[in-house]
């Protein structure tokens, strides 16, 4: 998990390309000019945003009572597979590098199929269409994510077009044989051990938390350890020793970390079945027999 690039051209003209895409209602005549007659609107709130935004305050951005009277207009403008929000997908699914991340980055986990409302629509309708607060999300994500987007007058959420996430642990993971299902247990948390700022760690942990990522990283561990094991066995195979194969993991999770962060779960997984000598020599026995973790 790390911060993301944002969408960067003129957000108003995002928000004129989404009108223009629209078309007459078939049942409801009043519509496309109802939703044109909304740029007023738009202009004074996306200004809000886009000020707010650069100065990393959109906590205080307040909700508009003329906005939520509009609420159905302003909603309707947001659909994920059409244009130009399918453009704008496709801008922002590739990373630094122009490279094509499959990922939801919000959870670095799930492919996408939805773009999540930074500031829920509910409490701000008028940003439904704002390229600003739309970030590329799987559905277990947007789905999961609490409209009460603040606590204590701050931002209850990271937001990765804006906060820059430690390059510093604060995911783990324990890995453990349980020897009377003869497999692999696995558990991930979240801690602050290596002290990061505790108002940064309060975001990072109700991340976490609401979105039940660890749980579902936990879920998913099996599809990396049979991974891990594919590695394994190629090494055994070039007459690899056990120290040769830690080594080898363990630069494959400097890689993968180097890329998606310090804190990717999948390059914590394989780290940690690495470090524990009991569990790599559960491994790489389960290998040398041809069995399946």
């Amino acid at each position: 998990m790390k911060k993301i690039r944002h969408y960067e051209g003129d957000t108003m003209d995002f928000h004129d390309s989404v009108v223009s895409n629209k078309h007459h209602h078939p049942t409801d005549p009043g519509y496309k000019k109802r939703i044109q007659d909304l740029r007023p609107i738009s202009e004074k709130r996306f200004k809000e945003y886009d000020e707010k935004f650069a100065d990393d305050k959109l906590e205080e951005l307040e909700e508009s009572d003329e906005a939520k009277r509009l609420k159905a207009d302003f909603k309707s403008l947001y659909k994920y597979d059409v244009e130009p929000f399918a453009t704008l997908n496709k801008e922002l699914s590739k990373d630094e590098h122009g490279r094509k991340y499959p990922y939801c980055p919000l959870c670095d986990m799930e492919g996408t199929s939805s773009f999540d409302h930074i500031l829920p629509q509910s409490k701000f309708p008028e940003f439904s269409d704002h390229p600003l607060n739309l970030i590329r999300s799987c559905q277990k994500c947007n789905g999961q994510k609490s409209s009460n987007w603040k606590e204590d007058d701050k931002r209850r959420y990271i937001d990765l077009y804006v906060d820059e996430i430690p390059d510093i642990q604060f995911l783990f993971a324990e890995v453990e044989i349980d020897d009377a299902d003869d497999a692999l247990v696995v558990k991930f948390s979240v801690d602050n051990r290596n002290g990061i700022d505790a108002d940064m760690y309060r975001k990072i942990y109700n991340h976490f938390d609401d979105l039940d990522i660890c749980i579902r990283y936990d879920d998913g561990a099996d599809e990396v350890i049979s991974s891990l094991q594919d590695d394994v066995v190629n090494n055994l195979e070039l007459g690899a020793t056990k120290d040769v194969i830690k080594e080898a993991i363990l630069n494959k999770c400097r890689r993968e970390q180097a890329r998606h962060g310090e804190n990717y779960w999948r390059a914590i997984l394989k780290k940690a079945c690495a470090e524990n000598d009991e569990v790599l020599d559960y491994i790489i026995s389960k290998s040398i027999a041809g069995e399946n973790i």
